[in-house]
């Protein structure tokens, strides 16, 4: 074969239907566009779930649908049909922060000076109970709490302690479970706040489920990471090891992290004297999913805030497109309805598509409502010789 050649391999994946072009650039030849997933020709497609989501499946040989043929061992050509309606479910573990300063500070909840202060647990626990309804058809969740429920912050033996496994795996119908699980509203939650533990379970609980799944985590904290092994105090030292985790989870598995402050004061932290702003910002870039406002985390002050944030985050979420042997990001266009959308560096305020990951992408602005209305997206990959 020489350079010259330009070959189109063929892919059938769980997601969609990689067809060939004959063009250097994707141009006319390319695959379908829209349509149903019987249009897109997959022959290993999504099987439903009793819950309305998607779920794996395999060729009807057995296999995950990839070539055998040992000169085409990389994708050279082709479009990408994403179908809405058959993609998996986003899986989200939900990383929670039951530190005792949770149920010890209070807030305004409700914008309303009518009412009285509640505690940022009361608020945390209302809102992903929300959460948790508005979303059932559309993700599927997981939960990981830090620290334990058993954990005590007066107590340096328990006070770190974290469950060995994530609380809940996401799985259909796992939000009842979170639900269950969650500490109640006006729970006196304890401990420290060891966000690496609740971090590295959920990691875990996610990479166990099938990498074509969309993957994601949301931690919720209100203070700085500390329970470093053999500190003691257990909060008087800083774990910067949280930053590390975070970028191995969406550099090496392409699992973001949205970070949430609740109620993050600019001033410094009273055992350590740190900067817990910064120190959220650097968590929040290194988790791949850094917010559009001020801070790279999401800043919440109240409960709306909170709440806003929790939502904008699933938004982003649902947005966030799985794409099959993604090629760099300069070798793909994105098309709905044949429209062309343009890339951008980050969503603030932007319409159009980042890489988002590995093997992934994010639909910002219309873009984002575009698919939607939509019902599918093109990805066209340019062909590159090989030989």
């Amino acid at each position: 074969m020489t350079k010259s050649t330009l070959t189109c391999l063929a892919l059938t994946t769980t997601l969609a239907t990689v067809a060939c072009n004959t063009s250097p650039l994707g141009g006319e030849g390319g695959g379908s566009e829209g349509g149903s997933a019987q249009e897109s020709g997959s022959s290993g497609g999504e099987g439903l779930d009793t819950d309305g989501g998607a779920d794996e499946g395999e060729g009807a040989d057995g296999s995950s649908g990839g070539s055998d043929d040992a000169d085409l061992g990389a994708l050279a050509c082709g479009s990408v049909v994403v179908v809405d309606q058959v993609r998996p479910r986003p899986a989200v573990m939900l990383v929670l922060d039951k530190s005792g300063s949770m149920a010890e500070s209070t807030w305004d909840d409700d914008a309303d000076p009518s009412t009285p202060e509640v505690t940022r647990w009361h608020s945390l626990h209302g809102i992903v109970t929300d959460l948790l309804d508005a979303r059932a058809s559309a993700m599927r969740f997981g939960l990981a709490l830090f620290p334990a429920t058993q954990a005590d912050h007066h107590d340096q033996d328990t006070a770190c302690l974290v469950a060995d496994d994530a609380e809940v795996v996401p799985a259909p119908h796992s939000g009842a479970r979170v639900r269950a699980l969650l500490p109640a509203a006006d729970a006196e939650v304890r401990g420290g706040t060891p966000a690496r533990g609740g971090v590295l379970n959920a990691i875990e609980a996610l990479s166990d489920l099938a990498p074509d799944r969309p993957r994601a985590m949301v931690l919720v904290t209100d203070g700085a990471a500390n329970c470093v092994p053999g500190a003691d105090p257990f909060y008087g030292q800083y774990d910067d090891e949280l930053e590390l985790a975070l970028a191995s989870a969406h550099g090496e598995l392409g699992i973001p992290t949205y970070v949430v402050g609740v109620d993050i004061g600019a001033e410094p932290e009273p055992s350590t004297g740190r900067d817990v702003r910064a120190d959220l910002d650097r968590v929040a870039q290194a988790g791949g999913a850094a917010s559009n406002g001020a801070h790279a985390y999401y800043e919440t002050a109240d409960g709306l805030a909170l709440r806003s944030a929790l939502d904008e985050i699933a938004q982003r979420v649902s947005c966030t497109i799985t794409l099959a042997d993604m090629p760099a990001p300069d070798a793909v266009t994105v098309r709905i309805d044949g429209a062309t959308l343009p890339r951008v560096g980050q969503c603030d305020g932007a319409n159009g598509w980042r890489a988002a990951g590995p093997d992934s992408i994010e639909l910002c602005g219309s873009a984002c409502e575009a698919f939607e209305q939509a019902g599918a997206l093109t990805a066209d990959y340019a062909c590159t010789p090989v030989g």
